[in-house]
């Protein structure tokens, strides 16, 4: 995200939910809405564009909904095959 100014802002989060075309994120600042913020989720091995939806506060924490942009979708794995018996 960058702020007014110029200025780029970094936060780990944490990922609350995640679907095909977006996801909810636990942080620790508000997001204004509409604006694009680049995320990585390693765990998913995800990079990209989003768009901030909502930033509602939660507690001493935020709740943001991000929209995937730009091509990005979220694609499980494959639940492994069981061996043949």
């Amino acid at each position: 995200y960058e702020q007014p100014g110029g200025v780029p802002a970094r936060e780990r989060a944490v990922v609350l939910n995640i679907s095909e075309t977006g996801c909810l994120l636990a942080t620790k600042r508000r997001y204004p809405a509409r604006v694009y913020v680049r995320l990585e989720i390693r765990e998913a091995n995800l990079k990209g564009m989003a768009s901030v939806r909502y930033s509602d506060a939660h507690g001493v924490d935020y709740r943001t909904g991000l929209e995937f942009s730009g091509g990005l979708r979220f694609s499980p794995p494959a639940a492994p095959t069981p061996p043949a018996t």
